[in-house]
């Protein structure tokens, strides 16, 4: 009985050995992946906020390739850049490529190519001190049955989260269609509100894969100026 249990308490430290290699291995590749994301701050003086993003981010027609002679559009890395319209901000790829018979065009993209893009258009209201107002913007926002639902402190002091509630009706019926990710930022003491749709799934990638993905840490950096 002795001899057994030695040859299990043995057994038990080899997984344990094999296992806390494995996890540092993929802590510090991890580490390593991370290290090379280069992050840029943008600030917007005139609305009021600043937000951190990823210098590139991989993106399909984001480089053109050639294959047999033929030109196309294919996967890459791009800039993000920030186009400013009144009080709307729109985060997207600097430009794409359009692949064509005797080489690619490379498009650079413009507020009057975003301006019927829904996700990651920043919009900014101000004037928004009660919960009356509030409603009011998130009935413009998302849908006229819309109702004002939790607010929820965020990251930034005196800054909330705030949800959204709809009629309850399925997404054919409804008036409030709350399908996917979405950001609103109420500074009630500033009278500022910050919203924005982001979709069903990340739109900012770091692999192919899409297991490394950016929206969330762009979220969390999201601030007011104070």
């Amino acid at each position: 009985m002795k001899k057994n249990n030695k040859i299990y308490f043995i057994i038990l430290v080899i997984v344990f050995i094999l296992v806390y290699f494995y996890i540092n291995k993929n802590g510090r590749e991890e580490a390593n992946n991370n290290s090379e994301i280069v992050w840029l701050t943008y600030k917007n003086e005139d609305l009021g906020f600043e937000i951190k993003y990823p210098k590139e981010v991989l993106d399909w027609d984001s480089e053109c390739k050639i294959n047999d002679g033929e030109y196309y559009s294919g996967y890459g890395k791009v800039p993000l850049k920030f186009f400013v319209e009144d009080n709307n901000v729109y985060i997207d790829n600097e430009y794409f490529y359009k692949g064509l018979n005797n080489g690619c065009e490379k498009i650079y993209n413009s507020v009057d190519a975003l301006k019927d893009q829904d996700l990651w258009k920043i919009v900014i209201k101000d004037n928004i001190f009660t919960d009356d107002d509030l409603l009011n913007f998130i009935k413009e926002f998302h849908g006229d049955k819309c109702e004002l639902g939790d607010k929820i402190g965020s990251f930034q002091e005196g800054v909330y989260d705030v949800k959204a509630k709809n009629d309850g009706k399925s997404l054919d019926e409804t008036n409030c269609p709350l399908n996917g990710w979405y950001v609103i930022k109420y500074y009630p003491i500033k009278g500022k509100v910050a919203a924005w749709h982001i979709g069903q799934e990340p739109n900012f990638w770091g692999d192919e894969y899409g297991d490394v993905t950016y929206d969330q840490q762009m979220v969390d950096s999201f601030r007011f100026l104070e």
